[in-house]
C-alpha cells in the first residue's frame, strides 16, 4: 500500500498535475468544437396530412376535404429563422354533383421558431406555385401564384424524431375567383 502511494506521489511531482491539465484542455476543446456543431445550419425533412376546410368562396362550391404534405428545409442552432420547401396535395369534394377540387401546390417558406426544450412553437409563411384544377365554378383549371401564412408546434422524441401539427392559410390568385383554403397537418419530422 506505501508503495502505491510512493508512485502516485512520485507520478504527480513528476509533472503529473500538467499531464492532467493538458488532458482536461484537450478535453475542454473537444466539447467546445462538438458543440459548436449544434451551431451548423441543421437539414430536415417531414410529412404529414389532415383535413382540409375550404373559405371564402370556395365553401359554396366544396367541402371539407383532405391534404398531404412532404417538405424538406434548414434549420440554424443559432437564429430562430429556417426555410423550408414544401410540396402538398389537397383534395376537396365538390358539394353538388359528382367530381372534386384538386390543388398542388410548391412553396417556399420562411419559419420562425419560439426556442422551448420539448415543445417547439413556430410561425410559418412564403409564397410558391399552386395548380388549380378546380370545378367551372371557381373557374378553370389554371397554374397561379399564391401564398401561405400560418403557426404550428413541434414535439421533439429525444434522439428518434419529432411530431409537429400546424394549421395555414393559403390564398390563391385566380382570375376569376380566389381560391382560399385551410389544411389542418400532423406528421412526423426528421
Amino acid at each position: 500500500m506505501a508503495h502505491q502511494k510512493s508512485l502516485a506521489y512520485n507520478y504527480l511531482r513528476d509533472g503529473g498535475m500538467k499531464r492532467l491539465a493538458v488532458i482536461c484542455a484537450l478535453f475542454e476543446i473537444l466539447v467546445a468544437a462538438s458543440s459548436g456543431q449544434a451551431q451548423i445550419l441543421k437539414p430536415t425533412i417531414g410529412a404529414g396530412g389532415g383535413p382540409t376546410f375550404p373559405v371564402g368562396n370556395v365553401t359554396s362550391v366544396d367541402n371539407t376535404g383532405y391534404n398531404v404534405l412532404v417538405f424538406g428545409g434548414l434549420e440554424s442552432g443559432l437564429l430562430p429563422v429556417g426555410v423550408r420547401v414544401d410540396g402538398s396535395f389537397v383534395h376537396l369534394p365538390v358539394k353538388f354533383g359528382a367530381g372534386h377540387d384538386n390543388l398542388w401546390s410548391a412553396t417556399a417558406n420562411l419559419t420562425l421558431k419560439i426556442p422551448a426544450p420539448l415543445v417547439t412553437p413556430y410561425l410559418i409563411g412564403g409564397a410558391g406555385y399552386y395548380y388549380a384544377d378546380v370545378s367551372p365554378a371557381l373557374g378553370p383549371s389554371t397554374s397561379k401564384f399564391g401564398l401561405n401564412v400560418g403557426a404550428g408546434a413541434t414535439v421533439h422524441i429525444p434522439l428518434l424524431f419529432a411530431v409537429f401539427g400546424e394549421f395555414r392559410y393559403h390564398y390563391v390568385i385566380n382570375a376569376r375567383n380566389n381560391v382560399q383554403y385551410i389544411p389542418i397537418t400532423i406528421g412526423i419530422q426528421l
